[in-house]
């Protein structure tokens, strides 16, 4: 496109060029929501973790790392909905505290691979050029090792804590940011509004932040919720292997262990942990899916 053809266009139009995409980014609503049964039900069984996780940060039913050597593998009743473990700790509050420390690691590995790879994406797939080619070269040779691989090696070489899980996973998730979102800007950068921009003299970020970052919510949000998903598992997988946080303080990971390692003594152990993993991981994916059909305009999850 000419500059003359796109300063006619713009000129045609009497404004600036929409940043939007033909058919529009719908806003993310309540009704929206309410519309759309997936991000509805998703919505409210992540809000419902949440709400645990939440609860169990200022009260639990008992101190969830206090012994009581009087009810060791105590069976679920009134007393201890959930039982207690070996030590005769209930099994109830240490799900309430531990959903806090899964979920505050997932949520920080989520947030700071968004930043770093939504930044590098950026920046290879709209100025291109030997930063381009390099990056994308990296990210081919990370994406060949298993993520959790990957994982497992940084945690151990910072030893394990949930701070190390938290560095681990934002390397490995930045990765996977960077290279969808350097696809999308590659895609976006030839369209018609982007070039319409480029023509009247727009600055490349102005073009970024008005013009390219829209048409990747979609994508993005898709991504997050996707991401969360996994750093709740792998969270709960690097804790299963002992190399999250540390006992007597309890995480979903450091929950299922136990529950492995007394299955046949006291095989309630596990499910508490278990089944609030199942209801996270597909509660946000559920969320994902549902607002992804609100946000792309050419979904059919909720009606125009």
């Amino acid at each position: 496109m000419t500059t003359t053809t796109t300063a006619t266009l713009v000129s045609r139009l009497g404004r600036r060029v929409s940043p939007v995409p033909a058919g529009g980014v719908r806003a993310i609503t309540l009704r929206s929501i309410a519309r759309t049964p997936r991000a509805l039900l998703g919505l409210i069984m992540t809000l419902l973790v949440i709400g645990v996780a939440v609860l169990g940060a200022f009260w639990t039913p008992y101190n969830p790392t206090e012994f009581n050597a009087g009810a060791p593998f105590t069976a679920p009743d009134f007393a201890y909905p959930m039982g207690t473990d070996v030590y005769g700790r209930d099994i109830l509050s240490r799900v309430m505290a531990g959903s806090g420390v899964s979920l505050t690691v997932s949520a920080a590995a989520v947030a700071g691979a968004l930043v770093i790879g939504t930044v590098f994406g950026v920046a290879a797939g709209y100025f291109g050029g030997i930063a381009d080619a390099v990056l994308t070269r990296t990210i081919d040779i990370l994406l060949a090792i298993p993520g959790l691989v990957m994982a497992l090696g940084i945690v151990t070489l910072l030893g394990p804590s949930a701070q190390s899980v938290t560095v681990a996973l934002i390397a490995v998730y930045s990765w996977q940011f960077a290279r969808i979102v350097r696809s999308s800007v590659v895609s976006a950068r030839s369209r018609p509004y982007v070039e319409a921009s480029r023509g009247v003299g727009s600055s490349a970020f102005g073009i970024i932040g008005r013009d390219v970052f829209p048409s990747l919510l979609p994508v993005l949000i898709v991504q997050v919720t996707t991401a969360f998903a996994w750093g709740i598992l792998d969270e709960a997988s690097i804790g299963f292997l002992g190399l999250g946080v540390q006992p007597p303080d309890p995480s979903w990971g450091s929950l299922l262990i136990e529950g492995r390692e007394f299955m046949y003594e006291a095989p309630w152990l596990a499910v508490g942990a278990g089944a609030v993993v199942v209801v996270a991981v597909l509660g946000v994916n559920l969320l994902g899916d549902g607002l992804r059909d609100i946000v792309d305009p050419r979904s059919g999850g909720v009606n125009s």
